[in-house]
């Protein structure tokens, strides 16, 4: 959607591309240095993260402005790059260790793969969707599971999970 929002809703071209993407690259420089200051509630922290990158995505889906749209692709990769940090510590201090490698392993190559399907999936219904709908239902999508899973977290208690996988690991 980067490359489509840059050439074809704001008609910025390569210039516009490669702008977007740099900012892409300076918010996941500025969000480990803000994740450093979170010290507690990782997991409830970094699915409020994904419901502000929903926030953020369906707001630029429905802006006018270039250069609006390139500040809130910033602040949107470092909520994205905070939130990750957090889930991924979460899970180091979660998982017993000896599981971190296949866990990570098995979540990359998923990850990748649901990318992958979705650039697919967004290119075929950008053919019947505009853009801006398309990202729209993005941003809806991406807050809908940041709700359901910060309200999730509220009943999770992760010290008895973490016990709980102790447990099994030692079967």
């Amino acid at each position: 959607m980067l490359s489509v929002y840059a050439v074809q809703t704001f008609h910025a071209g390569d210039l516009g591309v490669g702008i977007i993407y740099s900012v892409l690259g300076i918010g996941f420089i500025i969000s480990p240095l803000l994740t450093k200051w979170i010290t507690g509630r990782f997991l409830s922290v970094a699915f409020m993260c994904l419901f502000m990158e929903g926030v953020i995505l369906s707001s630029i889906s429905q802006s006018n402005s270039f250069v609006l749209v390139v500040i809130l692709f910033g602040i949107l990769t470092i909520f994205s790059g905070v939130g990750n940090t957090l889930l991924d510590t979460t899970v180091m201090q979660t998982l017993p260790p000896k599981f971190h490698g296949l866990y990570f392993g098995l979540s990359a190559t998923i990850a990748n793969t649901f990318i992958g399907i979705s650039m697919f999936m967004t290119g075929v219904l950008l053919e019947f969707i505009s853009p801006r709908m398309m990202g729209l239902i993005g941003g809806i999508f991406y807050l809908s599971l940041g709700i359901i899973y910060y309200l999730w977290t509220l009943h999770m208690n992760l010290s008895v999970e973490k016990n709980k996988l102790a447990i099994a690991a030692e079967n």
